[in-house]
């Protein structure tokens, strides 16, 4: 389970980022500044092998589920995340970015739990839990 919340941003669209790095997306150097395109202060910060959209509740919080096969070979992998949100009114592009993180699956159940703030790249880990990913 991913969970992102964007404050005070009620029911506006969200994508979830999933990627295996975070020091290039192609030929794209990453963390890449998205200044130069109308965003300040925001940074891609992992490729995209993977998005999954959704949208902000009434609390401005969104979720998303996704399974990961209980199976020892993958106990130990590691992808990246981030969260991306859409606001006509956050500057020029029209949204921002949450901060990224690196992702362990764990051991044991096959999951881990991973927390982290959106002001955060780092968090504490619990093995043996189903997978789940807070950005809070």
């Amino acid at each position: 389970v991913f969970n992102g919340d964007a404050g005070y941003a009620k029911a506006m669209p969200a994508y979830l980022l999933l990627g295996a790095s975070d020091t290039s997306w192609g030929s794209i150097p990453l963390p890449f500044d998205m200044a130069a395109i109308g965003a300040p202060t925001c940074f891609i910060v992992n490729d995209l092998l993977f998005v999954v959209n959704g949208l902000t509740d009434a609390a401005g919080q969104v979720s998303w589920t996704i399974g990961i096969p209980a199976t020892t070979t993958l106990e130990g992998q590691q992808f990246y995340s981030q969260l991306a949100f859409i606001d006509a009114g956050a500057n020029g592009l029209g949204g921002y970015m949450s901060n990224g993180q690196r992702d362990i699956i764990g051991g044991a159940l096959g999951g881990t739990r991973i927390y982290a703030t959106i002001n955060s790249t780092s968090g504490s880990v619990g093995r043996a839990y189903g997978m789940a990913v807070g950005f809070n």
